[in-house]
C-alpha cells in the first residue's frame, strides 16, 4: 500500500499498517532465496530504517515507554544486519574516490587497501552470514514482533475523534516537530570542518525528517516531493562523507605504504570538503524556517487534504496568523 498515509484511512490505523508492512517487508527479504543475501540484507536494513522513522513520528501517540522499547528493537535487528553491508560501502567508497580522482591516479594506487577491504567483507559474511545464520535468526525476531506492533494502543489526540483524518496531524505534531527542531539545531552548529561526528548526527535528523515527508506527501504530492528529493539528496551527500571517513580510519589501521596512506588522507580531505559545501547551502534551505511555522504549514496541507477548509481557517492560513502553534 506504499510508505504513507491514506485518506480513507484513521491515522491510528494507518501508522500500525505502515508498521506491519515494513516489518513484513524486512522479514521477507531476509529469507527469501530471489532476493540474494546481500540484497535481502540491504532491503531489510532500508524497511527498518523506516521504521525507526516511523517511530519518531508517532512517538507522541506511542508513547515514551513503548517508543523506547520498539526503537531499540529494531535498532538491535538493524545493527546485527550492519557490519556486512557497511563493509560493502566502504568498499564502494574507496571506488567512487578514485574513479573521482581518476586523472590524478595511477589505477593501482589503492589495490592494495581494496584486496584488504575486500578480505575484511568475506570474514564478516563467513562468520555471521554462513556460521550464525544471522538473517534468518533475525528474519524470526521481527516475526516475533508482529503481534506486539498490530495490538499498539495509539493515543487519538487528533481533533477528527477517531472517525477519519481531520486535523489529524496532531496526532504525529510531537515527532515531526522534535525531528525538525533537533534536525535544524544540528545545522546551525556545522561547519565545514566540523567533526565527521557532527555531520553523522546531523545526517541522521536528515534522513528522519525525509521519511517524514514520504510519510506525509499525499498531503500535497508536488511540494513534498521536491522536499524529499532535496532532504535524499543531503543524506546522500553526508552518508558518502561518513563513509569516506570510515575508510580513512579503516586505511590508517591497515599495513599501507607511506605514499598511498598520504595519498588516500589527503583525497579524502579533498573530497569531503566538496561534498560539505555542496551539502550546506541545501541544509540552509531545508532549515531556513521555525519548527512552528513548518508545522503549522503542514496542518494546513491536512486541512485541505482533507477539505473543504472552514472559511475561519482559510483566513488565518491567508494571513499568516498561527493555526495551532507548536510549542518552540
Amino acid at each position: 500500500m506504499g510508505y504513507c498515509i491514506k485518506r480513507e484511512e484513521p491515522i491510528t490505523d494507518g501508522i500500525r499498517r505502515i508498521a506491519l508492512e515494513q516489518l513484513d517487508k524486512a522479514a521477507r527479504a531476509l529469507t527469501d532465496p530471489d532476493e540474494g543475501r546481500h540484497k535481502g540484507v540491504h532491503e531489510a536494513r532500508k524497511a527498518c530504517k523506516k521504521l525507526r522513522a516511523l517511530f519518531r513520528l508517532a512517538r507522541g501517540a506511542l508513547g515514551g515507554q513503548v517508543y523506547r522499547r520498539e526503537n531499540l528493537f529494531i535498532r538491535d535487528a538493524q545493527r546485527d544486519l550492519s557490519a556486512v553491508r557497511d563493509t560493502a560501502a566502504i568498499i564502494e567508497s574507496l571506488d567512487k574516490l578514485t574513479v573521482h580522482f581518476a586523472g590524478q591516479l595511477d589505477d593501482q594506487a589503492f589495490a592494495r587497501l581494496r584486496g584488504i577491504l575486500v578480505e575484511r567483507c568475506r570474514a564478516i559474511e563467513a562468520e555471521q552470514m554462513d556460521k550464525a545464520d544471522m538473517p534468518a535468526q533475525v528474519a524470526r525476531r521481527l516475526d516475533g514482533a508482529r503481534e506486539r506492533i498490530a495490538a499498539w494502543r495509539l493515543s487519538a489526540k487528533d481533533r477528527g475523534n477517531g472517525k477519519g483524518n481531520r486535523n489529524g496531524l496532531g496526532l504525529l505534531r510531537p515527532g515531526l516537530h522534535r525531528v525538525y527542531r533537533d534536525g535544524r539545531h544540528l545545522f546551525r552548529h556545522l561547519e565545514l570542518n566540523s567533526d565527521a561526528h557532527a555531520w553523522h548526527d546531523w545526517r541522521k535528523q536528515v534522513k528522519y525528517f525525509w521519511y517524514h515527508t514520504r510519510i506525509l506527501c499525499p498531503l500535497w504530492p508536488g511540494p513534498l516531493d521536491a522536499l524529499s528529493d532535496e532532504l535524499e539528496q543531503v543524506s546522500d551527500l553526508i552518508g558518502h562523507d561518513h563513509d569516506l571517513v570510515v575508510l580513512h580510519d579503516i586505511a590508517a589501521s591497515s599495513v599501507l605504504d607511506a605514499t598511498a596512506a598520504e595519498a588516500l588522507a589527503a583525497l579524502v580531505e579533498r573530497r569531503c570538503q566538496e561534498l560539505r559545501r555542496k551539502a550546506m547551502p541545501i541544509g540552509l534551505r531545508l532549515y531556513a524556517e521555525r519548527p512552528g511555522t513548518v508545522i503549522e504549514r503542514l496542518d494546513v496541507y491536512w486541512r485541505a487534504w482533507e477539505g473543504p477548509v472552514p472559511p475561519e481557517e482559510a483566513k488565518h492560513a491567508e494571513t499568516g496568523r498561527p493555526i495551532n502553534p507548536a510549542p518552540m
